[in-house]
């Protein structure tokens, strides 16, 4: 649940897939199927074939039920942690499948196309030394997410009211989370008592409430950390936390290491990496 980059693109071919239980993460992850076929569970089971897209908000727990001769791009990214924010109604599809819409949708071959290559390019990109690399991977990643809104054709498929209250519940806490909210204010602004949506998110997505807002934190926290020189201090007043000490303690118990620690460890990776090109 604690994604180290604020972004990462991978290309698999798996000729059987094994299930793999639900997960949540804090990341944007969205796939594209160019060969085979994937099903897998959201709130009902979906099935994936040549040429189709899904989408997996934050905190959208999911299941990987099944799969053959899969050729597959994966993405997963940070929209806050790309230096330069998404603009939001690029990001409309992803919202509304975690409230409820459908998470599944075919492209034309010729689209399908256009987005592989995309993908193509940003492989190359994150192995590359350029030097506005954030800008390129935030403008490739636009065109990606405006293909997205074109094929999508989202619709409602019945989630009960549980469901759409940790729906809603979570995307307020997306939207908020670098402001100092509690249960209360998220269970505030859906119209829910505290206890009943505290049981609701443990229940459906294996956290908790304070867990989300302190991973999606912790999220943020980590790309700052590598893709900047920003002094730890003011980086915790800007992410929410008020005490520097309690920040450290918290970085430590989820990565094993001290945020300054991880920091040098990581952008030594980078450098011995980079090196090796």
């Amino acid at each position: 649940m604690h994604p180290v980059q604020a972004f990462q693109v991978k290309h698999h071919k798996i000729k059987t897939l094994p299930h793999e239980e639900h997960s949540s993460q804090t990341e944007h992850i969205l796939m594209l199927v160019n060969k085979g076929r994937l099903s897998m569970k959201y709130q009902n089971q979906v099935e994936l074939s040549e040429n189709m897209l899904t989408l997996i908000p934050p905190g959208v727990a999911h299941t990987l039920v099944a799969g053959e001769d899969l050729d597959i791009w994966w993405m997963g990214f940070c929209p806050s942690c790309l230096t330069l924010d998404f603009d939001a109604s690029l990001l409309q599809t992803f919202r509304q499948i975690r409230l409820g819409a459908l998470p599944v949708f075919k492209v034309s071959q010729d689209r399908a196309l256009f987005i592989n290559r995309m993908f193509e390019e940003l492989d190359q990109l994150h192995a590359s030394n350029e030097t506005d690399i954030e800008v390129i991977q935030k403008s490739i990643i636009t065109l990606i997410l405006h293909e997205v809104n074109k094929a999508s054709q989202p619709f409602e498929i019945g989630a009960n009211q549980a469901d759409i209250k940790v729906s809603k519940a979570l995307d307020f806490i997306q939207q908020h989370y670098l402001t100092p909210i509690s249960l209360k204010d998220v269970a505030n602004a859906i119209h829910c008592s505290p206890s009943h949506l505290a049981y609701l998110v443990k229940q459906h997505t294996g956290y908790t409430v304070g867990q989300w807002i302190l991973n999606s934190r912790l999220t943020q926290a980590c790309s700052r950390l590598i893709h900047s020189d920003q002094d730890i201090n003011h980086l915790v007043e800007e992410l929410g936390w008020h005490d520097v000490t309690h920040f450290i303690r918290q970085f430590k118990k989820a990565y094993g290491i001290t945020p300054a620690a991880w920091r040098k460890q990581q952008k030594n990776h980078f450098k011995q990496t980079d090196s090796a090109l």
